[in-house]
């Protein structure tokens, strides 16, 4: 459990450091040189301590990813409620890009690119930490808040508080800490 972020990792830093990423799709993106920098010290073995995963396994995973004709790395609820779900999200999203599997038939379809196509204009909202929280001032995701200031966003009054929240398909108060 929590340990997603330490596999996927592992899994990108193999990929990439085994040249079998798709370079075709990699030369339509920036960021690539910045990503390899932040998992370069995450390889196999030291992931393997923290995951549970053998080696040997996130080895041979990595490799059929990266050769898999159609095929995707995919997460939901339960890597969305860990320590590391932000990095847990971003790993996936690129594990889909560097394989060739992000946005093709019997890949990836669905979620936002963690690298940037300077092809394609910018309709996301503001970059990580270009705005931060009403309360303690952590940098906002995408826009949006952490979901660990929520209880203050409610009950601390001043400009922006919270007044309303519609939740469809979760529970924040099980969710996110007190």
């Amino acid at each position: 459990p929590d340990s997603d972020a330490w596999l996927l990792a592992a899994m990108l830093n193999y990929i990439l450091e085994n040249s079998l990423h798709d370079t075709q799709i990699i030369e339509r993106y920036d960021g690539l040189e910045e990503l390899r920098a932040a998992i370069l010290a995450i390889t196999p073995q030291k992931a393997a301590a923290y995951c549970g995963v053998p080696a040997a396994d996130i080895c041979k995973l990595s490799e059929r990813l990266a050769s898999a004709k159609s095929g995707a790395c995919y997460g939901r609820v339960g890597t969305n409620r860990g320590r590391y779900s932000t990095p847990t999200n971003i790993f996936i999203e690129a594990l889909n890009i560097v394989t060739g599997q992000f946005g093709r038939k019997g890949g990836w379809v669905i979620g936002e690119s963690p690298l940037t196509n300077p092809d394609v204009p910018a309709a996301l909202p503001p970059a990580y930490a270009s705005l931060t929280s009403r309360i303690g001032g952590f940098p906002l995701i995408m826009g949006a808040i952490p979901g660990g200031t929520l209880q203050h966003e409610i009950v601390t009054p001043g400009q922006d508080q919270l007044r309303a929240l519609f939740i469809d398909s979760g529970n924040p108060v099980r969710s996110y800490p007190d």
